[in-house]
């Protein structure tokens, strides 16, 4: 039985990088002025965590930039975006969820195994 990553090669690249970062400016992004200690973007096949920053929580920063690459937002909106899932958003650092910010994470909600599942990422069976 192959496997879907077996004939197109979708996989998700994790980097490490010693490096600090304290900013991340892109078009997509609002300039923050704090450590940023991961960055990828949701859906795409990259993420990139930087080691360097002080105050890395690597145990629930690494699955929150990797759920980002398998197309979950976070579960609150940033100024200027507007919903893109049927999700219910919640106040930024209100949950203990990995797709929040300035928590404790440690869950994940029913709604957002499901978008994970049907990533172009995720493993199924043909």
């Amino acid at each position: 039985m192959k496997n879907r990553l077996d004939s197109r090669k979708e996989v998700v690249t994790l980097f490490f990088t010693n490096f600090k970062n304290y900013k991340i400016i892109t078009k997509d992004s609002i300039d923050t002025p704090h450590n940023t200690n991961g960055v990828s973007k949701s859906g795409h096949d990259r993420a990139m965590m930087f080691m360097g920053n002080s105050g890395l929580t690597s145990y629930s920063e690494i699955p929150h930039e990797l759920m980002h690459c398998l197309s979950l937002p976070h579960t609150f909106l940033k100024v200027g975006e507007s919903g893109y899932y049927q999700f219910n958003y919640f106040n930024q650092g209100s949950t203990d969820n990995y797709m929040d910010y300035k928590n404790k994470a440690k869950h994940t909600y029913h709604a957002q195994w499901k978008v994970m599942h049907n990533s172009k990422f995720t493993l199924k069976q043909d």
